[in-house]
């Protein structure tokens, strides 16, 4: 798990996460990105994407929107992640 989900478990989030590998002007690189909800009764709306440097990976991007739900929600960092397939 990861992204909203580094917000923890007290938080009660629920998250739907992403993640592409783009061809564009910037280059080829990875986005990743973090959709859901945290907070008592579902309070708090969240929503973080990041585009990875070209020499990055997929990795780094759900570590940096995992670790961005972290400090939002006064959770540790590094939050603990599990990094998705690329292909999955």
């Amino acid at each position: 798990m990861w992204g909203v989900w580094a917000a923890g478990t007290d938080q009660r989030p629920g998250n739907k996460d992403g993640w592409s590998q783009e061809k564009d002007s910037y280059g080829e690189h990875w986005v990743t990105d973090t959709v859901g909800f945290a907070g008592p009764d579902e309070r708090y709306i969240v929503a973080i994407m990041y585009q990875v440097p070209p020499q990055g990976t997929l990795d780094d991007g759900v570590h940096a929107v995992s670790y961005v739900a972290a400090l939002l929600f006064g959770a540790p960092v590094p939050a603990p992640v599990t990094i998705p397939e690329p292909d999955g």
